[in-house]
């Protein structure tokens, strides 16, 4: 039985807008209950600023919306951000920076309703989709949070969003009837997506920075495309080493070449002194989430499907305040 509001907002969410898809999900079959004591339990301190209400009304509106529409309204406001993002702390308080989800639904949850508020920003590093069961269930719900907070909702492209550029496997959401039915939708978000950016002496993005001479020739080169695959049918060494780029640490020993860049620690420092950041974070890799290269390269690895890989045990985001001078262990959070 649903007895408070967080479960009411759940159970409309599904059935206002996943109710939309050609989906095998059934609501019933989840402990709904069980999801919310978990919910909104807060790791890092902070009072949870999420906006019930809003939400609330907003899955009202959003009732008899077609999906196809929904996408449409989506890609309008994508079009509109930069493929390299240039984000500040001026509004906001506190950095959440997330890493790949793969289709795990219940702790994309958790991160939104126990993160998002006017005050944060939100980043997430991309694979939305494919290893996961619930793919087309994170992308619509993850759009939605998108169309509602514009400005506090950042999504970047990972390398399993551009599988209409670059095939791979496994590949379970490309496959799906879900993408086919709406398949143009799907391919126009994210082609649309940004694929990197900064934030002070931070750089964020999926697999690794290109080489440029500086940070503003990297940020003028991305932002004269507004597409993924403009840059591509361009210069496909850009999309290679940004959405499929490795890191290479010492201690790993088996190391699995998902394209021609990787770097090593000195790759690393060279990048370093040409784009001038302190800390690069990403993700991508899930044998080496964690801390890498002095610890000035952090791997997010979001998704329960990786929990006890890398590192460090779990699923795992970054919070980042703007009095922070530095990033270390501290700043993990623990999904």
């Amino acid at each position: 039985m649903i007895e408070n509001i967080k479960d009411i907002l759940l159970y409309d969410f599904f059935n206002h807008i996943l109710s939309t898809i050609d989906s095998n999900l059934d609501i019933n079959k989840f402990d709904i209950k069980s999801i919310n004591r978990n919910l909104f339990n807060r790791t890092d301190g902070d009072n949870n600023n999420f906006d019930l209400n809003f939400f609330k009304k907003s899955l009202l509106n959003y009732k008899n919306i077609k999906l196809k529409d929904f996408f449409l309204e989506t890609i309008d406001i994508l079009k509109n951000e930069n493929k390299f993002l240039n984000l500040d702390f001026i509004k906001n308080e506190n950095i959440y920076i997330v890493g790949d989800i793969h289709g795990d639904l219940f702790t994309l949850f958790k991160i939104i309703f126990n993160y998002l508020s006017k005050d944060n920003i939100i980043i997430f590093l991309g694979d939305y989709v494919d290893r996961g069961y619930f793919s087309k269930e994170v992308i619509v719900f993850i759009l939605f949070f998108k169309v509602l907070y514009p400005q506090n909702i950042f999504l970047l492209a990972g390398n399993h969003e551009i599988y209409f550029l670059i095939e791979f496997y496994p590949c379970d959401f490309w496959n799906s009837s879900f993408y086919k039915n709406f398949k143009n939708e799907i391919e126009e978000i994210f082609d649309n997506l940004p694929i990197t950016g900064k934030i002070n002496n931070i750089i964020f993005l999926h697999g690794i920075p290109y080489e440029f001479e500086s940070i503003n020739n990297f940020q003028n080169e991305l932002n004269k495309y507004n597409k993924i695959s403009e840059i591509f049918n361009s210069n496909k060494d850009l999309i290679y080493s940004i959405l499929w780029g490795d890191i290479k640490p010492d201690n790993i020993s088996y190391f699995f070449v998902r394209s021609k860049f990787v770097i090593d620690e000195n790759g690393f420092k060279r990048l370093k002194e040409k784009l001038k950041f302190d800390y690069l974070v990403r993700s991508h890799q899930p044998d080496v989430k964690g801390f890498s290269f002095n610890n000035k390269c952090i791997t997010l690895i979001t998704s329960d499907f990786y929990s006890l890989r890398g590192t460090i045990d779990g699923n795992i985001i970054l919070k980042i305040n703007k009095k922070d001078k530095m990033i270390d262990k501290s700043n993990i959070i623990k999904i």
